[in-house]
């Protein structure tokens, strides 16, 4: 994205990425947590706002202090989503 000319904000879309990583709505997979990383480092040598989705106060100013300067609300979509990944790990043999 870094390399792409006219880009000045890109957002991140944990739900979307986790499920296209084979983890659906498992925002905090590492895998999903490496892009998020790559994303803001990349975004932050290119002068690129990366936006975000925070789970909570204490993980936006943790999203800040890496270079997050937008931030998408939490609300209820994200609590149901939390507990249907709790349901699906339960599930699980």
């Amino acid at each position: 994205m870094g390399w792409v000319p006219g880009i000045d904000i890109f957002n991140m879309g944990p739900w979307d990425l986790s499920t296209a990583y084979g983890h659906p709505i498992e925002t905090r997979h590492p895998l999903v947590l490496q892009a998020l990383d790559k994303a803001l480092e990349v975004g932050g040598r290119h002068g690129i706002h990366v936006g975000v989705s925070p789970e909570s106060e204490e993980h936006v100013k943790q999203l800040y202090d890496q270079g997050a300067r937008f931030f998408e609300s939490v609300n209820l979509e994200g609590f149901v989503a939390e507990r249907l990944v709790d349901y699906r790990r339960a599930c699980q043999p």
